[in-house]
């Protein structure tokens, strides 16, 4: 449950309105609504999972279009196996 004050007015929105008008992301507020799921929200099944594969398999694609299914899989797989050990889990 989101506090009476917190980081999302002065920092957390100011900062991605910039990403949004500057690189034109796109940002997403899931604080207390996120739906998870792997059609859900961010496409992740649970809040442990900070890679989110959905968008980077797309992402990969669209800056690959030479790779394959199974490339973009080992990708995703390598990703979250490099974060796991750079922070220790």
């Amino acid at each position: 449950m989101a506090k009476d004050y917190s980081e999302d007015q002065p920092i957390q929105k100011s900062t991605a309105e910039l990403l949004e008008q500057e690189l034109g992301w796109k940002s997403v507020y899931a604080f207390d609504n996120e739906v998870l799921s792997e059609q859900g929200t961010l496409g992740r099944k649970t809040h442990h999972e900070v890679v989110l594969t959905r968008h980077l398999r797309l992402a990969l694609k669209r800056l690959n279009p030479w790779m394959n299914d199974k490339q973009c899989t080992l990708s995703n797989k390598s990703a979250q196996l490099d974060l796991q050990l750079s922070l220790g889990f």
